[in-house]
């Protein structure tokens, strides 16, 4: 019985790579995620928390036999929960002015 290791690379490589990849990131963000994100001295508004989970999820999403519209719709979203974070967090006034002027 022969193994082709180019058939087992090809098929496994994003799963195998999810490991390292998961590895860096939680030890990137083991050093301030418990005193900046989970447990702060200023309380975060609740948008941030929702921008930490659809990266979290887009984060876990590496299967490519996933439907297509996942690989356009979540970047989509993602940009969009950034814009929203960024005008949120700094208080834009020219964003401001035309929310106030769509909503009246």
């Amino acid at each position: 019985m022969t193994v082709r290791y180019g058939y087992l690379l090809d098929k496994y490589f994003y799963f195998l790579m999810s490991f390292p990849i998961a590895a860096v990131v939680a030890f990137g963000f083991s050093h301030t995620i418990e005193q900046n994100l989970i447990h702060p001295v200023i309380p975060r508004p609740a948008i941030l928390y929702a921008h930490a989970a659809i990266f979290t999820a887009w984060d876990l999403v590496i299967d490519r036999r996933i439907h297509r519209i996942y690989l356009f719709a979540l970047p989509l979203f993602i940009a969009g929960q950034t814009v929203v974070t960024y005008t949120y967090i700094h208080h834009l006034a020219y964003w401001q002015r035309i929310s106030h002027a769509i909503l009246g």
